[in-house]
């Protein structure tokens, strides 16, 4: 972990003191959502990992990579995810610690958004009774990764995020901002390939339906090419998705390097600038992949970032 800090922090180190670059990212503006204290973590042994380890990791993420966002865990039933079950716990740490969270470069963020996951109706009071103000849910184009992953199908999902949505339009719940994963983008880690008019028609569906601040594209088994993403990017925006509410939750090794690269730098160039990124080399859906692709580093970020800057054409 402190490698790869050490890495994604040089390149930080070099976006924040050449002023060509920093006057490209003003105008860039990405906007970085911690992800390895849920998803790096939900794979992880609890014994591992007690809340005096998490709140170390918490501390490295708030002020050594200082994302916009992190997603502190998910009040998912600690039976099925033990590692979870100090998520109220660690909220209110985080919500504590984030006065705390200054950077006086202006091009970095200045305020941190402490968000969690809730994966059912079920567990949305628990949310609204920790007064969690950023909060994510989940969903994915694919009935058969929605019953081994949730135990829904893909339609009782649909009811299940139904009545989340409509407790969230009182009034007193208006300020919460609201993050949808889809899975399993473009391909289930069950059912194969998914056909990608599906897909579009679900995230169109979702984005009409709900009032959302994010839409986040997951590529759950970590397959997603360049050519498949570009067709549905370019898609929604033709039926009007507005770019601002894209994000993108990749999952990054060596076998698809080439092609998340690709994703990156065509996202950044189109004003997608909504990305997920972890600490973590571990995370992912292991209920339903044997052997899960890591979640998109920091490292791998910035790197991306840094060759999009340093382009010819900028």
């Amino acid at each position: 972990m402190n490698n790869f800090t050490n890495k994604s922090y040089k390149t930080i180190k070099l976006l924040r003191t050449t002023p060509k670059y920093i006057d490209i990212y003003k105008k860039i503006q990405t906007i970085l959502t911690d992800v390895s204290l849920r998803d790096g973590l939900q794979t992880e042994n609890k014994d591992h990992w007690p809340i005096s380890r998490k709140k170390d990791l918490l501390h490295k993420i708030v002020f050594v990579e200082k994302p916009h966002k992190i997603e502190v865990g998910s009040f998912v039933s600690p039976h099925l995810l033990p590692i979870m079950g100090d998520t109220d716990q660690m909220f209110h740490y985080a919500s504590n610690i984030k006065h705390l969270y200054h950077e006086s470069n202006e091009i970095f963020p200045t305020t941190l958004d402490i968000c969690v996951l809730v994966p059912s109706y079920k567990k949305l009071q628990e949310a609204l009774n920790n007064n969690v103000k950023h909060m994510s849910f989940l969903t994915s184009c694919s009935n058969s990764f929605q019953k081994k992953n949730v135990n829904k199908t893909l339609e009782e999902t649909k009811e299940d995020l139904n009545k989340i949505f409509e407790v969230l339009k009182k009034p007193e719940n208006k300020d919460i901002k609201k993050k949808l994963y889809i899975s399993c983008i473009t391909e289930c880690p069950i059912e194969g390939k998914i056909d990608l008019d599906f897909i579009l028609h679900e995230i169109c569906r979702y984005n009409i339906i709900y009032e959302l601040d994010e839409i986040c594209l997951s590529d759950t088994c970590g397959t997603l090419t360049f050519e498949d993403y570009k067709y549905i990017v370019e898609t929604l925006f033709h039926f009007g998705v507005a770019r601002s509410k894209i994000g993108l939750h990749l999952h990054v090794d060596t076998s698809n390097q080439t092609e998340a690269r690709h994703i990156v730098n065509y996202s950044l160039k189109n004003k997608i600038y909504k990305f997920d990124v972890s600490m973590l080399t571990s995370g992912g859906c292991s209920l339903t992949i044997k052997e899960t692709k890591p979640n998109m580093t920091y490292e791998f970020f910035y790197g991306c970032l840094y060759s999009y800057l340093t382009r010819d054409d900028n």
